[in-house]
């Protein structure tokens, strides 16, 4: 892997990531576990800082996966996200994610390492988090998630937690 990181102005920044892969599993005993995958990605990251408290985000990444079957997936995916930080109070996130599978032929068992865990068509992700110190001792977050994959119905998941440090 290879990482690339500026910064031409205090405000803007990016992070590009270059990834090469080579995930090789094999065995003497029949196992729909065996593969041979070759990847590649690349994922690249802008932020824009207007402010210290602020900041907007944009990131981009795609990439390729061939299995010794000869499936193919190739991979791509487009995040935006806000956060906003009160110095030594707390911060609030908000992040939205769209990622495209597709495959170059029907599987029946598609490899987790093929796709990297994704789900085949697309998929719509969103989080909206936030972090608060209400005292020296007291912190609370909350954390909500959804989740829409392919042709499944949405899935939501909220925590809240309060931490009290002795």
């Amino acid at each position: 892997s290879v990482r690339l990181r500026w910064q031409l102005i205090r405000e803007f920044a990016n992070q590009t990531d270059y990834i090469e892969r080579r995930d090789n599993l094999a065995s003497t005993q029949v196992s729909n576990r065996v593969r041979d995958i070759g990847s590649f990605t690349v994922v690249t990251d802008w932020s824009y800082r207007p402010e210290q408290a602020l900041e907007i985000g944009f990131k981009f990444g795609m990439g390729s996966a061939t299995n010794f079957d000869t499936t193919e997936a190739s991979l791509n995916d487009q995040s935006i996200r806000l956060v906003y930080s009160i110095a030594e109070q707390g911060q609030a996130r908000i992040e939205f994610t769209r990622e495209e599978v597709t495959l170059n032929r029907p599987v029946s068992s598609l490899p987790f390492e093929l796709t990297n865990g994704k789900a085949y068509g697309k998929t719509w992700l969103w989080n909206a988090s936030g972090e608060y110190k209400f005292t020296k001792v007291i912190q609370g977050s909350l954390t909500y998630n959804g989740r829409s994959e392919g042709q499944h119905d949405v899935v939501h998941t909220v925590r809240a937690e309060v931490r009290a440090f002795f």
